[in-house]
């Protein structure tokens, strides 16, 4: 049995994660916002199998919030053998949409607190064969339009999470899992401000996309949880330095 700690798990992808984790007989210490959405994504995977999930509270856009949720997990597990890095993403809009200010949180939300917790997590990975996974988004092969903050800053993640697959290696194991259009949340919501921008319905905006998608369809967060249980578990002990889509193949480059 291993420990693995979940960013962003309470809901859509990172909870799709730790139902698998919690299936392949794991313990996980899952963080996020709200307690509420906690509490439930508890109940359930604790009917999965009793004992296995402990939670507390995290604001991804808080450092502080963040170191205290790690060094809380530490004290109730008293270890860890992987790290799940989940966040939303900013807000959408192009270039002269956005200020100094914006760009400067979107970093520091987006590349610094992740950079802060690597350092965190990585004395207790060093002398293992640990993991680390971090969610991006197949923008980094395609930038999406009116994505901007993300488009930069999931690549910048993605440069980082390469570079240190190199320097940290042969103990640690570190990867990117890309989605496409994984129907949660935060794909809902980027389609309703589409509709609304275009005047168009949800309905309609969700029909456009997944006609471009060769599977026609979006994906499940049964699905992309499985692609990243496996790369945090053994099963994907020779790969590394690596992102992997899950895209229902709407991605068109050839690497």
């Amino acid at each position: 049995m291993k420990k693995y700690f979940l960013l962003g798990a309470s809901k859509g992808i990172g909870f799709g994660i730790a139902k698998e984790l919690v299936k392949r007989n794991h313990q996980i210490f899952i963080g996020s916002r709200n307690k509420e959405n906690l509490e439930n994504a508890v109940k359930e995977l604790n009917q999965i199998r009793s004992e296995s999930v402990f939670y507390w509270t995290v604001d991804v856009n808080n450092y502080t919030s963040i170191e205290e949720w790690f060094n809380k997990g530490i004290a109730i597990l008293n270890d860890i053998d992987g790290l799940l890095i989940n966040y939303g993403g900013p807000p959408a809009g192009k270039f002269l949409d956005f200020h100094d200010k914006d760009w400067q949180h979107s970093f520091e939300f987006m590349l610094l607190n992740p950079i802060r917790l690597l350092r965190l997590v990585y004395p207790y990975l060093k002398n293992k064969k640990g993991s680390i996974l971090i969610i991006t988004s197949f923008a980094v092969k395609e930038p999406v339009e009116n994505l901007i903050l993300s488009n930069v800053f999931r690549s910048g993640i993605t440069a980082l999470i390469k570079t240190l697959s190199k320097e940290w290696a042969p103990n640690i194991r570190l990867n990117c899992l890309m989605p496409g259009r994984i129907d949660t949340d935060r794909i809902r919501q980027l389609d309703q401000k589409i509709a609304e921008n275009q005047g168009k319905t949800e309905q309609q905006i969700r029909h456009f996309f997944e006609n471009q998608i060769p599977l026609k369809r979006y994906g499940t967060i049964e699905e992309i949880g499985k692609v990243g249980a496996f790369l945090l578990s053994d099963d994907s002990s020779y790969i590394t330095g690596s992102s992997i889509a899950v895209d229902g193949g709407i991605i068109h480059s050839l690497i």
